[in-house]
Parts: structure tokens; C-alpha cells; sequence
């Protein structure tokens, strides 16, 4: 199966900025036996839910010389046991203990010459937020390069159906559907063709959409963002990673959208995070005259071919309006920064203008990553929502409990996640401990932020 160009793209980036791997936590109520979970068990498991996967037995294979799109191709020696590990919590079983290990996983790159994902089971931990009693916790990881954020939950919903398996699923053996092999260099010749010729189409689409733009009212209410963002005590990154999360109820999030019409719960959570660095920087450095940015991803397409492969997003930044300290009218700008980059996203010449970048030889990509960045941040911190459902999710037996999202930190010093599942939404932050030097106050910080929202809208 050939990736796509945006995949092809991160598979070439991957060596050059570190880890691309996304990571999901699942958490599931412990409570549904009695004896230890069997490795082999879970193996069983694993391949019976995800053997028509495209992926489960074929890794990425760049094209000779990077001429063309990227591959799955199957592997020859296949070992299940390397995808799947079933552990005990560390320590003591506490989530601050398994917290702490995985924001090191997290910066931990797969083995690229394996198939892209990997499924961790880790046993009776305790104090997950949204979580009562012991739960076993389910750690899934995945290139980007194969998918997105849509991807990503849709090998969730695929590992975790919404209703329990029986025993004799789980035991269930199944033969895993294995992709035909493909003549890497033949195919990259024979695509650079349509790739000049997507190149030019999306080349003009660009300069189309730039000319109906030009001379048309903008009522926008901010400026495009250009340049690099203003520097702050947090951008700093040179210090391991660190990670914290906490839970909320999914319909008290709902009841802030209320606040201001049009709000999304990106939106919200933009706006927490605006107040909550605004807190941060004037405890511990200094409020900057120009505001901060925030990364965003909004999705630009949908699935052509399958639901578990696929790119289809695009990054841009909007203004995290500190400077405003009422968090109703803050929001409210939030709102209209956020659906005017949207629109200029949908009629611009930015998604055209990436798209035939796109088609340019994979060989090209990190000189042109260095002459687009300049070594300087664009953004100060990131925040994306990551819905996962409202159905349940079951593992064997267990119910879900909570989901937690571990983002992307790489050009920003502090991320965020917001992931729901059920009734219940966490809120992820994976931060450069030397951008962010104490990380419960900035839990604190969020929780007080998010915490006003909930009580006017109470």
C-alpha cells in the first residue's frame, strides 16, 4: 500500500526531529477478574482485532532515493511478541510513577524496521484520573507516518470494541491479511509524472485562490501571524520531557460552549491554556507586550481508501489572547480567530501551496524544512482535541474508563491534548521540563483557568 504524500513526508522528517510516534493510554476498570493477565492472552487478542489491520504486518519502506510516495511492505519475520508486552505497574502501582515513564516513552522512537505500532498493557495502577480503584491501563503507539489523529482512533475503536468480547474471542486465533509486495523503484518512477502534474494543478489552485483573495475585505479579528513567535522563560528546550493529566466531566465541558456562541471545545481549552500561561509567566517570568501563539491541526480532507491509513490535516496558528482577562470575552475572540484561520484555510492558497510542496521529492525535504523554520518557533504551545466517542470501549471484559493523548512537543515547548471518551475528558500537557520548571503549579494553573469556565457556566 502506497502512503500518502503528507505521510511520505513525515517518514522522511522522522530522523530529523525525533520521535513521530503517536501515543494513546487507554484506561479500563480492573475489576473484571480475578487472575493475571496472560501475555500470550493478549497477544491472541491483539492479532484477532487487528489482523485486517493494512499495517499490522508491514512497516514503512522509503522509495530508493526518496523519488517517490512511502510503502507498507510486509515484513519477513513477523513476531507478534515484539508488538505486545503486558507488564505490572511500576512501583507501587501509582499513576504519578507510571506518569513519569511515560513521558520518557514518549519521546522513544519505533524500530522503523518493524511494522509502525505497538500495544503496552500495564496492570493494577492506581489514581488514574477519571478513574476509582485499580485500573489496567492500555498504552497503544503508531507511526504518523502511516496516519493522523483519525487514524489513531480508529485502531482504538478497532482494538476496543464498544461491547465485551468473550472468553473465546480472546482466544481466538486469526490468519492476518498480508499486503502484496511492491517494485519500490518502479513504482517512485512511474509516479513522477502524476506528481508534476499535481504539483502544477495545486500549484495553480494556489495562485488562483491568492488573486480571488487579494482586494477582498478581511474581517478578521487579528492579522496573519507571521514570523516568529515572541520568546517567554517557557522557550526553552533542552531538558527531558514531562507529563501531567487530569480529568473532567465531557458535559460540563459542553456547558461552556454556551459562553460564546460558535465555541468548540478546542476552543475552551485554547482559552484555559491562554490564562493558565498568563499565570505561569507572571509567577515566574514576565508576561510579553506581544501575545502568544498556539499550534492548532484542522483537518482538511476525508479518507479515500481506509480509515486506519491516511494524512489528512493541516497545522496553523491562532492567538491565544492573554492580554484579555475576562475568559468570556477571551473566548469569544478565541472563537472568531479560530473560525476565521478556518476559513482562510478552506479559500486561501496555504493547503494548495503544502499540498504541491507535498509532491516534491521525499530527497528534498529537510533542506526545505530548514529554509521554511529559519531556527526560529512559530508557535509557544499547541492544544488539539482528539474526540475518541461516546460509546464505551471494552477490552475483553473491562470497560473504559478515561483516554489520555500524549501530543506532539516538537517546535513547541508545551503541548496539550484533549481527549473524551464516554463522559469523561482528560486534559494532557507534555512539556520541556526546562520550559516548564514546575509542572503541578501548571497543573494548578489549568485546573484554576478551566475551573472558572465551569463555574460561570454553572
Amino acid at each position: 500500500m502506497k502512503l500518502d504524500n503528507a505521510g511520505t513526508w513525515i517518514a522522511h522528517i522522522g530522523k530529523h526531529v525525533g520521535s513521530t510516534t503517536m501515543m494513546n493510554l487507554t484506561a479500563f476498570d480492573d475489576r473484571f477478574r480475578d487472575d493475571p493477565l496472560d501475555a500470550e492472552e493478549v497477544e491472541r487478542y491483539v492479532a484477532s482485532r487487528l489482523a485486517s489491520v493494512p499495517y499490522f504486518q508491514s512497516r514503512v519502506q522509503r522509495t530508493p532515493l526518496g523519488l517517490g510516495n512511502s510503502h507498507l511492505v510486509p515484513v519477513d519475520d513477523f513476531d507478534l511478541s515484539r508488538h505486545v508486552k503486558v507488564r505490572e505497574a511500576p512501583g507501587s502501582g501509582s499513576w504519578a510513577e507510571l506518569r513519569d515513564e511515560l513521558a520518557e516513552l514518549r519521546e522513544t522512537p519505533l524500530d522503523p524496521d518493524l511494522p509502525p505500532w505497538h500495544v503496552s498493557v500495564v496492570t493494577g495502577v492506581r489514581g488514574v484520573p477519571g478513574s476509582t480503584g485499580r485500573t489496567v491501563c492500555v498504552v497503544t503507539r503508531l507511526e504518523h507516518a502511516v496516519t493522523d489523529g483519525a487514524g489513531s482512533v480508529a485502531l482504538a475503536r478497532q482494538l476496543f470494541p464498544d461491547t465485551p468480547s468473550s472468553e473465546e474471542t480472546l482466544s481466538r486465533d486469526v490468519v492476518p491479511v498480508v499486503p502484496r509486495r511492491y517494485s519500490l523503484l518502479t513504482s517512485a518512477l512511474m509516479q513522477v509524472p502524476d506528481r508534476v502534474g499535481r504539483f502544477t494543478v495545486n500549484c495553480r489552485d494556489a495562485l488562483a485562490k491568492r488573486k480571488s483573495k487579494s482586494g477582498a475585505p478581511d474581517d478578521a479579528p487579528h492579522p496573519p501571524l507571521r514570523g516568529p513567535a515572541p520568546e517567554t522563560v517557557i522557550d526553552r528546550a533542552n531538558g527531558p520531557l514531562e507529563y501531567r493529566a487530569f480529568a473532567v466531566g465531557l458535559a460540563e465541558i459542553q456547558r461552556v460552549r454556551a459562553l460564546a456562541p460558535g465555541a468548540t471545545i478546542n476552543d475552551i481549552f485554547i482559552a484555559t491554556v491562554g490564562g493558565a500561561l498568563r499565570r505561569y509567566l507572571g509567577k515566574f517570568g514576565e508576561v510579553p507586550e506581544e501575545d502568544l501563539r498556539c499550534a492548532i491541526t484542522v483537518a482538511t480532507a476525508k479518507r479515500d481508501l481506509s480509515p486506519f491509513v491516511g494524512n489528512d490535516f493541516t497545522m496553523a496558528a491562532v492567538p491565544f489572547w492573554i492580554a484579555v482577562e475576562d475568559p468570556i470575552e477571551r473566548l469569544r475572540c478565541i472563537v472568531q480567530s479560530t473560525r476565521s484561520v478556518k476559513e482562510r484555510l478552506r479559500s486561501g492558497p496555504k493547503v494548495p501551496i503544502e499540498r504541491a510542496l507535498q509532491t516534491v521529492p521525499p530527497m528534498f525535504i529537510p533542506n526545505i524544512l530548514t529554509k521554511l523554520s529559519g531556527g526560529k518557533s512559530l508557535v509557544n504551545a499547541a492544544v488539539v482535541n482528539v474526540p475518541r466517542g461516546s460509546r464505551p470501549m471494552y477490552f475483553g471484559q473491562a470497560k473504559s474508563v478515561a483516554s489520555f493523548g500524549f501530543p506532539f512537543t516538537d517546535g513547541v515547548p508545551v503541548a496539550h491534548s484533549v481527549s473524551s471518551l464516554g463522559d469523561v475528558a482528560t486534559v494532557n500537557v507534555l512539556y520541556d521540563s526546562a520550559a516548564i520548571r514546575d509542572g503541578d503549579a501548571y497543573q494548578e494553573m489549568l485546573e484554576a483557568e478551566l475551573g472558572a469556565f465551569l463555574d460561570l457556566s454553572a
